[in-house]
């Protein structure tokens, strides 16, 4: 899952999502009826499984039938987050995240930018942001592939009037001592040791 769907979902099993009535716990005088519906309070719970806009969501998904019993439950936050764990294969997993990610968007835009996302638009969303992060995955393990050589790997003479330096370093922690050494050619060798005072 990308690191911002993580970071959301330690938030929710912390129960620090900045919901209307979290923040009326928290002594910010402030409207607590869901930005969704306008039915219900807007608590944790409310707003990412049981607002009939976030239902509709789920009802799309294909990975719903799997989880749908747990969300029927009365369980807290935390709860919902460690049995989804349990039936969802990692796969799944990831989606689910990242949909609760993108109701959290929806409401946010709802309430910060006066545009109501459609359901639709609420699960592509989730789908393509987990998609998109895992073709950036693949892209960065790709370019840090390490190239393997085949056959015996030699040294060689450099050509006339061209040297070449080989360098090495060694670190003893136990004796506080740090060593060089350098090979110009094949012919001149040097070793430096620096001794801390």
């Amino acid at each position: 899952m990308p690191p911002r769907v993580k970071n959301f979902i330690w938030r929710i099993c912390r129960n620090c999502i900045p919901t209307r009535m979290r923040l009326r716990d928290k002594g910010v005088n402030c409207d607590t009826v869901c930005s969704l519906c306008n039915s219900e309070e807007e608590d944790t719970l409310h707003l990412f499984f049981h607002c009939p806009s976030s239902c509709s969501v789920w009802i799309m998904w294909e990975g719903y039938s799997s989880i749908s019993a747990i969300l029927s439950q009365d369980y807290d936050n935390k709860t919902i987050v460690f049995k989804i764990l349990q039936v969802l294969a990692a796969e799944d997993a990831a989606a689910f995240w990242c949909i609760l990610w993108s109701i959290w968007k929806q409401r946010n835009n709802k309430v910060w930018n006066k545009v109501t996302d459609a359901n639709a638009f609420v699960l592509s969303r989730a789908k393509d942001s987990l998609h998109e992060w895992k073709l950036a995955r693949n892209l960065q393990q790709t370019d840090f592939v390490p190239q393997h050589q085949h056959g015996n790997i030699c040294w060689t003479k450099p050509n006339t009037g061209r040297y070449k330096c080989n360098i090495d370093a060694s670190f003893s922690k136990h004796l506080n001592k740090v060593g060089l050494g350098m090979s110009l050619q094949e012919f001149w060798f040097l070793v430096v040791e620096i001794i801390p005072q």
